[in-house]
Parts: structure tokens; sequence; C-alpha cells
């Protein structure tokens, strides 16, 4: 599977920090589910009662999904420097790099990530900075 994307650093650490206001602390709902469709990048996390979702466009892509520990990479994008964050699947992880660094992001099952329902008929459209 190929997955690859390249984001503002400002705009996904937003976008993470959001989310993660729905995660959990076991293993099924401790991580942040990132899903790349074209351009598009939508980023989840879900404690199984709340579930948020977040949508941000991003360049140069591969689509696919991953699911790495949401603590971890909102920290990680928090303390990165520069305007533009690259993420790219490298085996079992997916490997970040930035204006003076690379790091890597262990992946977890990403059949361990509950089904989250889409609420058909019902949608709220709220900016990252709004939360």
């Amino acid at each position: 599977m190929e997955f690859k994307f390249t984001a503002d650093r400002a705009q996904l650490s937003n976008c993470v920090a959001s989310v993660a206001r729905a995660s959990g602390t076991t293993s099924e709902t401790a991580g942040v589910k990132l899903t790349i469709t074209g351009e598009k990048l939508v980023v989840a996390a879900t404690d199984l009662e709340l579930g948020i979702k977040a949508r941000l466009a991003v360049t140069d892509t591969a689509d696919g999904s991953v699911v790495v520990p949401v603590r971890v990479l909102g920290n990680l994008l928090k303390s990165l420097d520069g305007d533009t964050v690259n993420f790219e699947l490298k085996e079992s992880q997916v490997n970040i790099t930035c204006d003076r660094g690379e790091y890597n992001l262990p992946t977890v099952a990403e059949g361990l990530f509950p089904e989250m329902a889409d609420v058909a008929g019902a949608k709220l459209d709220l900016t990252a900075e709004a939360l």
C-alpha cells in the first residue's frame, strides 16, 4: 500500500489536536486514522462514544490510510519547525520529514481502529481554528 502526502504543518497540527479530543486510552482508540483520497486528508479519532473527523487539503499524495498513536503524532507536530511536513509509509512505519529532521512513527493495525458511522443528512463543518 502506498501512502504519502505533504501538508502545512500548522494546519495538520490543528487537525490532529481537534480530533485528539475524541481519542481514548485503549489500544483500539488511542490512535488517529489518516486517510488520503486524492488531494484530501481525513484525520479521524474516536473513543467509541464520540468520533471526530477533520479534513485538510494536501499535496504530493498517494492514496491509502494508516493509524498512528495520536498523542505521539500531536506532540511531534507541535515541536517541529518549518512550514510543511511530509508523510510516507515505509514498511510498518510512517516516515515524517520536515526542514530539520526525520522521524518514524510505528503504525497501529488498521483493523483495530473502530469503524465510524457517517450520519446521513446531518453535517456540521467547522474549521480547525474554531475548535
